[in-house]
C-alpha cells in the first residue's frame, strides 16, 4: 500500500475582521507592568504642563495560532503617575495569516475593548494603594480608539522591550 504524502498544515487565510472574530478566542490577558508612583512636580512644572498627561502604545505580533496585542498606559496628574501594560491573547485552533489592516481594525474594534478594563483597573487600584484619588478614565466608545503610525523595530523595542531593570538601569541578559 503506498504512503501517503506528509503535508504541513496550510495556515488558514483571514480575509475580514469578522472572520478574525469567527477564528479566535480570548485566551489570556497578560498583565506586564504595573505601577504607580508620586509625583512631586516643581512649580514651574505644574506651570508649564497641561494635566492630565496621556501616552498610550500598542504592540501587536502574529505567532502560529496566536495573535497578541499589547496595549501600554501612562497617566500623570498632579499628584502621581501611572502605567499599566496589558496584553490580550487571542488563539486560534490552526495556524492563521491575517493582512495588517485586519488586524489593526481588529485591534481597535475588539481587542482595546478586552484590555481596557483591565488598564483602568490597574490605575484605579494603583492610586487606591498610593492613597490619592483615583483619575477616572472615561468611557472608550466603538470606534472612538484608532491606532496611530506603525512604531519602527527600534522603537517598539524601546516601548515593550522590558530590557532595563530597576536595579542596574542595565539591560537584562
Amino acid at each position: 500500500m503506498p504512503r501517503k504524502k506528509r503535508t504541513e498544515p496550510v495556515a488558514l487565510r483571514i480575509e475580514d475582521v469578522h472572520a478574525l472574530v469567527a477564528a479566535v478566542n480570548l485566551t489570556d490577558i497578560v498583565l506586564h507592568e504595573e505601577r504607580g508612583r508620586r509625583i512631586y512636580w516643581t512649580d514651574s512644572q505644574r506651570d508649564e504642563l497641561k494635566f492630565p498627561i496621556t501616552a498610550n502604545s500598542l504592540g501587536m505580533r502574529e505567532e502560529g495560532p496566536e495573535v497578541r496585542f499589547r496595549f501600554r498606559s501612562v497617566f500623570s496628574d498632579e499628584r502621581a503617575e501611572f502605567v499599566a501594560d496589558v496584553e490580550a491573547v487571542y488563539s486560534a485552533d490552526q495556524e492563521i495569516t491575517v493582512d495588517e489592516a485586519v488586524i489593526r481594525e481588529f485591534a481597535e474594534r475588539v481587542a482595546f475593548m478586552a484590555a481596557y478594563p483591565f488598564i483602568r483597573a490597574s490605575i484605579y487600584s494603583s492610586a487606591s494603594r498610593l492613597n490619592v484619588p483615583a483619575p477616572v478614565l472615561g468611557m472608550v466608545r466603538q470606534g472612538e480608539f484608532s491606532l496611530g503610525e506603525k512604531l519602527t523595530e527600534d522603537e517598539s523595542q524601546a516601548a515593550f522591550g522590558d530590557t532595563v531593570s530597576e536595579f542596574t538601569g542595565e539591560a537584562d541578559n
